[in-house]
């Protein structure tokens, strides 16, 4: 009977211990809710552009990354999603995903940067400077692209 009880134990342990790394309700609250925060970082992440070429947003864009000194990591144009990685001077990790709006002829492109590395947590990048600098090169690619220059 010893043996039987230290085996149920055994088994149990596990699933019993899972229990103490759920979230609570406020966490989850709190994880899933829009601050001004969140919004004013997201409107400065995203940019809509005039086009429904996915194709040759996508394709700016990663010309645009590697032009700041990105490496591209990971493309996947059928879902309008590209991954670029940046070592120096510190660790970045940049997702730039592209959107077609239903009610118009528009995509919204969105570009979000992570420190990465063993010093950074993984969160959102602040710098006043990446997004419109990433956003400016982008919309001058576009640009001179679509004209020819």
């Amino acid at each position: 009977m010893h043996r039987r009880q230290l085996c149920a134990a055994f088994l149990l342990a596990p699933a019993a211990g899972l229990g103490a790394c759920a979230p609570t309700a406020e966490q989850q609250a709190a994880a899933l809710s829009i601050t001004d925060a969140t919004a004013t970082r997201r409107a400065a992440q995203s940019r809509l552009f005039d086009t429904t070429d996915e194709r040759f947003l996508l394709q700016s864009a990663v010309g645009v990354l590697q032009d700041l000194g990105y490496t591209l990591e990971e493309a996947r144009p059928e879902i309008g999603m590209v991954v670029g990685r940046r070592a120096v001077p510190s660790p970045v990790r940049v997702q730039i995903v592209l959107r077609r709006l239903p009610a118009r002829p528009a995509i919204v492109v969105r570009v979000s940067a992570q420190a990465v590395g063993a010093q950074a947590f993984g969160g959102p990048l602040s710098d006043p400077a990446l997004y419109p600098q990433f956003f400016d090169r982008l919309s001058q690619s576009v640009f001179l692209t679509a004209h020819d220059i």
